[in-house]
């Protein structure tokens, strides 16, 4: 009988079933050893899979902006105090802003607020202009009380800073009434002998030498002679040598914000009669240096005067001076041919010679004949006009004198000081195509006015912006330096253009035209370079210059 090999074998099959069940187990498990969802009935789905996510890097905070300092009329402010200014007068404002690492912040908006704390007002100023970091601006008060400004800059162009704000305190006052002036006249030593010399003083109240002092001299038998006294302060001194003997009567006049003022009751002097000397004395008599040519425009008076002659019949002189400093002008203002000085000789003496060399800066006067002179007399007056040069210049003079003791020669000297005082400051303009650079009229913020010299100098308080004007030129302004160290040094060289001889602030076609209806003629407003003739040359700058206009200028 045949054997079944599972009956004969049972074992055996037992264990390969086993191993088949086991295979069969792990072909439906996953790789991490979960069974394969795609065939079990039973499980759950499975979760898809999730995506990684990176991670970003937040932007560092912005950082506020600094207000690291604040300015009126150029001088610093300190927090927390208190400046004063008054009523219609115009503050300068001038804000620095700063990163937070302290760089000049170019570009912010920078806003200023003004309240009145008295009445809790607040008003906006228009936005402060952008120098580069400095943001300028100017308010003007219009009433009296405690104001606070505060200044806010803030970005308007982007996300580069954070705002930032300061403030500053102003006590705004009325303007001091203007009282009237006083002046009282002493004269010292009183009686005196012929021949001396006495002290004239006036005392002033609300008023000070600078603002023209003089004292009108009756001369007895020679009318009234006017001298001008001098000092530092309100104490105003000359000396003065009494001609003849006699009484004199003398009155003080001052000149004050508040009008002019005149001693009362007027002085007598008494002069007694002694032999007068023999040795003649010249005298140039000047005002008291330094000569400050801060915003001056008017000429510098000068007399030269001669003392203790007897019967003076004749005189001649001769003035020599330094063109550069200082010229010769007449009555009209005029430096150019024929300048005249002008005589203060009795009316009776003969004038021969009258004549002023202003190309090297000498003088020629000759008179003779009339009521001989005994004791002092005035001889001239002459104008002086400084050029824009500073430091001390001589005075010379030589004269040839004929009297009771015959005919000699005499001299005599002076000297003047010219300065820039503060609060001025120099600085140069330059008019193009032109050696001659004077009268141009410079203006500042304030209305101050002055004008500049032949050689281009002139000297104004620094309150900007200046304006300059001159005929047939572009009139232009000019932003004062803002460092104080270079408004201390000089304020530069400015250059007017030339060519708007129509005054319309623009060089065009106009102006061109002007000039070719005036070719070839001595017509001043057309003759730019000022050589005496209309010609190619100065078309030549008005061509260099067309289509320019009135711009706000920088210094050089």
């Amino acid at each position: 009988m045949e054997k079944i090999w599972l009956q004969t074998y049972p074992q055996k099959w037992l264990v390969a079933g086993i191993l088949a069940l086991a295979v069969l187990t792990l072909a439906f498990q996953t790789g991490d050893g979960e069974v394969d969802p795609a065939h079990c009935r039973t499980c759950p789905p499975r979760p898809p899979t999730a995506t990684a996510t990176p991670t970003l890097t937040p932007p560092p905070p912005l950082q506020a902006c600094q207000v690291t300092g604040i300015f009126f009329n150029d001088q610093p402010y300190t927090p927390g105090t208190t400046i004063t200014a008054t009523v219609g007068v115009p503050l300068n404002v001038t804000v620095r802003v700063a990163d937070d690492q302290g760089a000049p912040l170019i570009g912010a908006n920078v806003d200023a607020t003004v309240t009145q704390t008295t009445t809790v007002q607040a008003a906006a100023i228009p936005p402060l202009e952008d120098q580069s970091g400095t943001y300028d601006g100017v308010y003007t008060p219009e009433n009296p009380g405690l104001y606070v400004l505060e200044f806010s800059a803030s970005d308007l162009t982007g996300p580069r800073f954070l705002p930032c704000s300061a403030e500053a305190i102003v006590q705004v006052v009325e303007s001091p009434p203007v009282e009237p002036c006083n002046i009282s006249l002493d004269v010292q030593p009183n009686p005196v002998t012929l021949g001396s010399t006495v002290n004239l003083t006036a005392t002033l109240t609300n008023a000070t030498c600078s603002n023209g002092v003089t004292a009108d001299i009756q001369v007895p038998g020679n009318g009234i002679v006017t001298v001008p006294l001098t000092g530092t302060a309100n104490i105003c001194t000359v000396p003065y040598t009494p001609p003849v003997s006699g009484v004199y009567t003398l009155i003080a006049r001052a000149n004050s914000p508040g009008g002019t003022c005149q001693s009362d009751p007027p002085r007598s002097l008494t002069v007694e009669t002694t032999p007068p000397p023999t040795t003649p004395t010249l005298q140039i008599q000047l005002p008291a240096s330094p000569i400050d040519l801060c915003g001056r425009i008017e000429p510098i008076p000068g007399t030269l005067v001669i003392s203790s002659v007897t019967g003076l019949s004749s005189v001649g002189l001769e003035v020599t001076y330094d063109r550069s400093f200082i010229q010769v002008i007449d009555a009209l203002g005029r430096p150019t041919p024929p300048v005249q000085v002008e005589s203060l000789l009795p009316p009776n003496w003969v004038i021969t010679e009258n004549r002023v060399d202003t190309g090297n800066g000498r003088i020629f006067f000759r008179a003779n004949g009339g009521t001989p002179i005994t004791g002092s007399q005035n001889l001239i007056k002459i104008n002086w006009q400084p050029q824009g040069r500073t430091g001390v210049t001589p005075i010379n003079v030589t004269a040839v004198l004929t009297d009771a003791l015959g005919t000699r020669t005499e001299t005599g000297a002076a000297a003047l000081n010219i300065t820039v005082g503060s609060p001025c400051r120099a600085g140069v303009t330059s008019l193009q195509g032109r050696t001659d650079h004077g009268g141009v009229i410079i203006t500042n913020a304030a209305g101050q006015q002055t004008q500049s010299y032949p050689n281009g100098l002139f000297a104004i308080a620094p309150q900007g912006p200046l304006s300059f004007n001159f005929p047939g030129y572009l009139a232009a302004q000019a932003d004062l330096p803002t460092d104080v160290a270079e408004q201390a040094a000089g304020l530069g060289t400015f250059t007017l253009l030339a060519g708007d001889v129509n005054g319309d602030s623009a060089i065009n076609i106009l102006d061109l035209a002007y000039l070719a209806q005036r070719y070839q003629s001595a017509d001043p407003t057309a003759d730019l370079n000022a050589d005496g003739i209309v010609n190619i040359l100065d078309l030549a700058l008005v061509a260099g210059n067309y289509q320019r206009q009135a711009p706000l200028a920088t210094w050089k």
